[in-house]
């Protein structure tokens, strides 16, 4: 399934990124899995656009979060975390892309 990591960055330079999304409704549904999402990936990553805030920012990893349903117990919003630097290193995590939502 396609990862995918949203990335902001505040006026002051400062760098948040969320946990990976991974897939989308219809990979899903193509793969036959037993959770599933809401959302295809555009519909995901429109969340996030017109965020300028850490807040809003917030708002909307809880909210994309919330398309997504695991077949396993409970339910856990994983946080953003601050970075200092963006975790693109070939063989350690792969991520198909990055968004960043402040231009």
């Amino acid at each position: 399934m396609t990862r995918h990591t949203i990335l902001f960055i505040d006026d002051y330079a400062n760098c948040y990124i969320t946990a990976e999304f991974n897939g989308d409704k219809t990979e899903f549904q193509k793969f036959g899995s037993s959770d599933s999402c809401d959302k295809d990936w555009a519909e995901i990553e429109a969340v996030f656009r017109g965020v300028n805030t850490l807040e809003q920012f917030k708002a909307a990893n809880e909210k994309a979060q919330g398309f997504y349903h695991s077949s396993l117990p409970g339910k856990q919003i994983l946080p953003i975390i601050p970075v200092h630097y963006i975790p693109i290193v070939e063989g350690i995590r792969q991520i198909s892309s990055y968004i960043f939502v402040k231009e």
